[in-house]
């Protein structure tokens, strides 16, 4: 991502004020939460976003074409021939629209100006770059007769139904034939269009990793293995394990169904809650029964172990192992108590859980003392808890996130991400 924290800012005032002045058919088809943050905004255009461009001929006539677009600092760039009839259209008059439409689940509109950039100019190399840091390649390495042309954006409507379509992906893996008759019956019971379920071959190694690239969220692995040990050859097991003894197909999708029934509720910062650490406490008593051959340590993290603090009202807790020897133990032992293994979730130095479906909802991790994840766990606590009033800025900023992101868990984490950078480093 190139933006700034100011320049989220900007991006996201802009569309707040472009979105006050639109039209009530408009608003009323993204009204608030049904729109892409800035944050959001920036990352489903990360990378190669292909873009339709609207320009005006001399005789008033519109024309429209696909283009790669960046998104950099709150503006957006594509690169083109100098000889392109758009080239024209925009010397003549730099009114540009830009649109990207991901089926009705996301859309994004820019009305803006238009600068031209051609060769020889001040920024025509660094933008050469940045293109073919991100395509490969760009027309300049051919042609040296290229434009890029930067757009301002001047309006910015967005819309996002993601949370509306989306529904938990189901990541069947294991053996056949077992593995294929589940799927198939998982398949025929979910709710057409809101669930996806995929089969895989992947290795149970490859689980955790696989799980983490899959956008789509809930994201639930299901191993089918009559010989888990074969399958798991040492590796620690993520997901939900069944043994196709245990039932038929239509048995086991029915068990996999009951087993993830949690809904995405949407976030909410609670007022701080005198009996979150007694609610710590009663999570943390099996944990450290079933763990104390290892030497393992549960410790209370996140917002919810600051006295004062409004927090999500979900507890987090750290299992902290002496070595990453102890790990895959600490894995297999929290497996028996109903946990879930999901990987690191794209977080080196945790490994993951999702809670029993009988306990309250919490999040769990198990992490190795003295690893740069459990320091920051405990530097970023204990920071709150000394300072009052950085609690306070931090409460703020949750709730002022919460209309933006009520239902993008990603999106809301991403976005605290430079307070509590910044909180840590000037202690450091």
């Amino acid at each position: 991502m190139y933006e700034t924290e100011d320049e989220l800012a900007s991006l996201q005032a802009l569309i707040e004020r472009s979105m006050a002045a639109a039209s009530p058919q408009l608003r009323s088809t993204a009204p608030e939460g049904r729109r892409l943050s800035a944050a959001q905004l920036v990352d489903v255009l990360r990378g190669k976003a292909q873009m339709a461009v609207g320009t005006v001929s001399a005789s008033g006539e519109p024309r429209v074409s696909p283009l790669d677009v960046l998104l950099m600092h709150g503006r957006f760039y594509f690169c083109t021939s100098a000889r392109a009839a758009k080239v024209g259209h925009l010397r003549r008059r730099p009114a540009v629209s830009l649109a990207y439409v991901d089926s009705d689940v996301v859309g994004v509109t820019v009305h803006g100006t238009a600068t031209l950039h051609e060769w020889g100019a001040p920024r025509f190399a660094e933008l050469d770059r940045e293109f073919l840091a991100v395509y490969g390649g760009t027309p300049s390495t051919e042609d040296e007769a290229v434009v890029f042309i930067e757009v301002e954006p001047a309006r910015l409507y967005t819309y996002d139904r993601r949370a509306e379509r989306a529904g938990p992906t189901y990541v069947i893996a294991g053996t056949k034939p077992g593995r294929s008759a589940v799927a198939a019956a998982l398949a025929a019971q979910v709710r057409s269009g809101a669930q996806s379920v995929l089969e895989s071959d992947a290795a149970a190694g490859e689980l955790g990793p696989l799980r983490t690239s899959i956008e789509r969220r809930p994201c639930h692995v299901v191993v089918v293995a009559a010989d888990p040990a074969a399958y798991a050859a040492g590796a620690a097991r993520v997901g939900i394990w069944l043994d196709p003894a245990d039932g038929s197909p239509d048995e086991l999708a029915a068990t996999i169904l009951a087993r993830t029934d949690s809904e995405r509720e949407p976030i909410v910062i609670a007022a701080y809650d005198p009996d979150w650490p007694a609610l710590f406490e009663r999570l943390a008593a099996p944990l450290r029964a079933a763990l104390a051959d290892l030497g393992a340590i549960v410790e209370h993290v996140g917002s919810t172990a600051v006295p004062g603090l409004a927090a999500k009202p979900i507890v987090d807790i750290d299992v902290v192992v002496s070595g990453a020897a102890e790990v895959p133990g600490a894995i297999e032992r929290l497996r028996r108590l109903g946990y879930v293994y999901q990987g690191d979730k794209g977080i080196p130095g945790r490994e993951a859980f999702l809670w029993p479906p009988e306990a309250p909802r919490h999040h769990l991790y198990v992490v190795v003392a003295g690893n740069a994840v459990h320091r920051a766990h405990l530097r970023f606590r204990d920071l709150l808890r000394d300072r009052p009033d950085l609690a306070g800025e931090y409460a703020e900023l949750k709730r002022s996130l919460v209309p933006r992101h009520a239902r993008d868990a990603n999106g809301y984490t991403a976005a605290k991400t430079g307070f509590i950078d910044r909180a840590l480093a000037d202690r450091a």
